[in-house]
């Protein structure tokens, strides 16, 4: 089974996926903090059931910051939603100390865009307009190149070598009138099929396991046991069951 909704919040990492080598942190609303990493979100927010059915992170300020994440080459992913096309997401490695760092960011002017900044010298390049639609989005860096990905699409692609390279943290930043389902990253560059793949970015998580029940081959009655992988279950009653289940 492959996840196509969001997983609950007892859903780990599917690490027998090939997509998840070099995954250094990973976040899903309903876990609420950054697994791997174990780094809880900061600043004033809330989560709360998104029109999608989707549990999502909304506040302001929110962020996971922590010395363990400045990598390079790099892939950043966000599956979020803008309330107004306006809002704006960051998502990448920001230099606070210095003003400067790099971000694949949604929203900010009401576009697309990377940014990057060594905090002196800064370059933004813009990627069309955005929407109040779910989106995963995806940004890698490697040597200067950086490319930006919107649902599987590359909509920005650039090199730029104007980067901070002081030591800092990976952060995740957005303004209240947006919602983050879950967030990722690694220490690579993944494939063009990798992040075709992480349009659903729920197969990230390891599916739960199949239960199978064997049901008594008599007659019996009153409680009835089910036993199999799943949790201790009864049926009550009386009358003739046989064979087996799957769920």
């Amino acid at each position: 089974m492959i996840w196509t909704t969001q997983p609950q919040s007892s859903a780990t990492v599917n690490w027998g996926n090939p997509i998840t080598r070099g995954l250094v942190g990973i976040f899903n609303a309903p876990q609420r903090r950054m697994q791997i990493a174990n780094i809880v979100p900061t600043g004033t927010f809330s989560y709360l059931p998104d029109g999608n059915g989707n549990v999502a992170i909304s506040g302001s300020g929110t962020s996971f910051n922590g010395a363990w994440a400045r990598v390079l080459p790099a892939t950043v992913l966000t599956f979020c939603r803008l309330l107004v096309t306006n809002a704006s997401i960051n998502l990448g490695f920001i230099y606070a100390a210095i003003g400067g760092g790099w971000a694949i960011q949604c929203g900010s002017g009401g576009t697309w865009r990377i940014s990057t900044s060594d905090g002196a010298t800064g370059t933004v390049t813009n990627g069309g307009t955005t929407d109040t639609l779910p989106h995963v989005l995806v940004g890698t860096f490697d040597s200067g190149a950086q490319v930006m990905y919107v649902d599987g699409v590359a909509v920005i692609t650039r090199t730029d070598t104007v980067v901070a390279s002081a030591a800092t943290n990976y952060s995740l930043g957005h303004a209240s009138a947006s919602r983050i389902y879950m967030t990722a990253v690694w220490n690579r560059i993944l494939s063009f099929a990798e992040i075709q793949e992480l349009r659903n970015p729920w197969r990230l998580f390891a599916p739960l396991p199949a239960r199978v029940y064997a049901f008594p081959s008599a007659a019996v009655t009153g409680a009835i046991p089910l036993i199999g992988r799943g949790p201790g279950m009864t049926l009550a009653g009386s009358g003739g069951l046989a064979g087996a289940g799957y769920a």
